[in-house]
C-alpha cells in the first residue's frame, strides 16, 4: 500500500490513513493516535480503549464447564474477569484453565472470589508469526511420530504432549487476536477460526495417539503407520502451498 505525502504550511507533511483501517478501529475526527518509531519504521496504533470487563458467578460447576467458559471469555477479547465461586476446588480449576490462555493471570484471590487480568497488549501480538509457530509445532509432532515409526524409538512420543500444550495456548491466543482485530471482516474471521480449530484437532489427535501407544505399550499396525507417514507428507505439501500463497493448487 502506498500513500502520497502532502505538504501543508512550511514544515508539516501529511499522509492520509486507509479508510478500511479507520472503519475497523472506529476512528473519528479529533481522536488521538499513538505513533512509535523504531529503526526507521513508524507504527501507528489507536489509543488504548477501555478494557473489557465481565463478572461471572459460579455455582457448583466443574472443570469442564469452567475451562470452556474461560476459553470463550478469553477469545472474545475480555481483559478482566471478576469471578465469584462456591467451592474450594473451583479456584484450582480456574488456575488450571488459565495455564492454556496466554496472558490471562489470576492477579487477586480471596475467599470465594478472584480476579483474572490480561497482561498482554494486543499490539505486542503478531497473527502471522503466531500461526507460523503453530504450523511448525505441529510439524515437530509429525516428525517425532515419523521417527518412532522409522527408528522404533518411543523417546520422541513423550515430547508430543508438551508440544500440544503449546499449540493449545497459541490457538486460543490466535482466536483472541482475531476477535480483537478482524471483527469487521466476517469471512476472514470465520475462515481463520476454522483454520485454528483444524490445526488444534490435528495436534490433539497426534497427542491422543502417542498417549495410547505409551500407555498400552502396543505397536501400530502397518496401516496406521502408513497413515501417519501420509499425513506428514500431505501436511508438508499444505505448508509449502501456504508459504507460496498457492493453497488453491
Amino acid at each position: 500500500m502506498k500513500r502520497k505525502i502532502v505538504k501543508t504550511g512550511q514544515n508539516t507533511l501529511i499522509v492520509s490513513l486507509p479508510s478500511d483501517w479507520i472503519k475497523k478501529n472506529n476512528l473519528e475526527k479529533g481522536q488521538y493516535l499513538e505513533i512509535e518509531e523504531n529503526a526507521g519504521v513508524l507504527k501507528i496504533y489507536p489509543t488504548q480503549k477501555t478494557k473489557k470487563t465481565i463478572s461471572i458467578d459460579l455455582k457448583d460447576e466443574g472443570y469442564w464447564y469452567i475451562n470452556r467458559l474461560l476459553r470463550k471469555i478469553y477469545s472474545a477479547g475480555y481483559d478482566q474477569v471478576e469471578i465469584k465461586y462456591s467451592l474450594p476446588t473451583q479456584i484450582e480449576h480456574i488456575r488450571k484453565s488459565t495455564q492454556f490462555l496466554e496472558g490471562f493471570e489470576v492477579m487477586k484471590s480471596e475467599k470465594n472470589h478472584c480476579v483474572i487480568k490480561n497482561i498482554l497488549k494486543s499490539r505486542e501480538l503478531d497473527y502471522v508469526e503466531l500461526l507460523d509457530n503453530i504450523i511448525w509445532l505441529i510439524h515437530s509432532q509429525l516428525v517425532l511420530f515419523e521417527e518412532y515409526i522409522l527408528k522404533d524409538s518411543k523417546k520422541g512420543l513423550r515430547e508430543i504432549k508438551g508440544i500440544n500444550e503449546s499449540v493449545i495456548k497459541l490457538a486460543h491466543l490466535g482466536r483472541r487476536i482475531l476477535n480483537l482485530e478482524c471483527k469487521q471482516d466476517v469471512v476472514i474471521l470465520k475462515d481463520s477460526f476454522l483454520l485454528f480449530t483444524n490445526l488444534l484437532y490435528l495436534s490433539s489427535y497426534l497427542t491422543y495417539a502417542s498417549g495410547e501407544i505409551l500407555k498400552n505399550d502396543r505397536e501400530l499396525e502397518k496401516e496406521e503407520k502408513d497413515l501417519i507417514i501420509e499425513t506428514k507428507k500431505l501436511y508438508e505439501d499444505l505448508v509449502f502451498a501456504y508459504r507460496n500463497n498457492d493453497l488453491k493448487g
